[in-house]
C-alpha cells in the first residue's frame, strides 16, 4: 500500500542531507503575524506534511517560499539563500501548487501554452516558438494526468476547476523537480487525479526531491507523509515522525499548538 512505500522509504531519509532549510520566517500583514518565526528542515528524499486550519499561516508559508511574498528571516535552498523570484526558483527545480487556481494559470491561453508557460524555451527553434512540439508534449500530459479538454488549442478559461487543477499539476510535477511546494495539491480533483498526484509526489521524493505538503485534509497529511507537523497561530507545531502522529494528536496540533 502507499502507507508501507512510504514507511518503507522513510528508513533512509533520516541522514539525508537537508534541501530546505527555513530560519526564524515571519510575515506580518496589517499589524497582524501571519508566520510567526518558522523553523522547519525538509529532507532529501522527504516528505513532510504541514496540517493547519484556514488562517493559520499555510498559504502565507507556502508563497513565501515560492517567491510570491515578502517575509523577514532566512532561507536556504542546496545550501544557498532561497531566490526571491518565482522564474528563477523554477530555474532551480522549485515547484509550486498554488491554493487558489486561477493564480496558477492564464485563462485566455490555451491548455498547451499553460502546459509550457514555466519552459517555452524549450520549444523555441532558432528564435521562434515550435507550436507542433508545444503541442505534441501537451497532449502526452494531457493523457498522463487524465485532463478533459477538447483539445490542446482550448483556452483553459473552458475548463472545469478539476481540470484546471490537473494542469497546473502536469505543469509542475511532469517534468521532475527539485523542491516541491504543495498547497492541497488534490483539492477539487477526482479520486483517479488524487492517486496519480500522490503517486507522483512520492516517486519525486523517491527520485531524491524535496516535498513540503501542506493541506486541511488529515487523512492526506498521515498517508503520505514521512513527518508531520502543523501550523497554529502562524508558528510551526513539530515536526514528529509520522508513526508517532495519529488523527487525534495532529488534531490537537493544529487547534491547540501543542505537539
Amino acid at each position: 500500500t502507499m502507507v508501507t512505500a512510504v514507511l518503507e522509504a522513510k528508513a533512509a531519509v533520516g541522514d539525508r542531507p537537508v534541501l530546505l532549510a527555513v530560519r526564524g520566517v515571519a510575515k506580518s500583514f496589517k499589524g497582524v503575524r501571519a508566520l510567526d518565526g518558522v523553523d522547519l528542515e525538509v529532507r532529501e528524499g522527504e516528505i513532510l506534511g504541514v496540517a493547519g486550519v484556514a488562517g493559520s499561516g499555510q498559504k502565507e508559508l507556502v508563497e513565501a517560499l515560492a517567491g510570491l511574498r515578502p517575509y523577514r528571516g532566512e532561507v536556504r535552498f542546496l545550501g544557498a539563500p532561497l531566490p526571491r523570484d518565482p522564474a528563477r526558483l523554477h530555474a532551480l527545480g522549485v515547484a509550486h501548487i498554488p491554493e487558489d487556481r486561477a493564480m496558477g494559470v492564464v485563462g485566455t491561453m490555451s491548455v498547451a501554452e499553460n502546459l509550457a508557460l514555466r519552459r517555452y524555451a524549450r520549444f523555441a527553434r532558432r528564435g521562434l516558438l515550435s507550436r507542433r512540439a508545444m503541442e505534441e508534449k501537451a497532449s502526452e500530459l494531457i493523457r498522463r494526468f487524465g485532463i478533459q479538454t477538447p483539445s490542446p488549442r482550448t483556452p483553459v478559461r473552458f475548463l472545469s476547476g478539476g481540470n484546471v487543477q490537473k494542469v497546473i499539476l502536469a505543469r509542475e510535477l511532469g517534468e521532475g523537480a527539485r523542491l516541491v511546494l504543495a498547497m492541497h495539491p488534490t483539492y477539487g480533483v477526482d479520486v483517479g487525479a488524487a492517486e496519480e498526484v500522490h503517486r507522483l509526489l512520492l516517486d519525486l521524493a523517491k527520485g531524491g526531491a524535496a516535498v513540503l505538503l501542506v493541506s486541511e485534509d488529515l487523512d492526506e497529511i498521515l498517508a503520505r507523509s514521512h513527518r508531520v507537523a502543523a501550523l497554529y497561530q502562524g508558528r510551526m507545531v513539530g515536526p514528529l515522525p509520522r508513526e508517532e502522529v495519529g488523527l487525534e494528536r495532529l488534531g490537537a496540533m493544529m487547534t491547540g499548538g501543542r505537539a
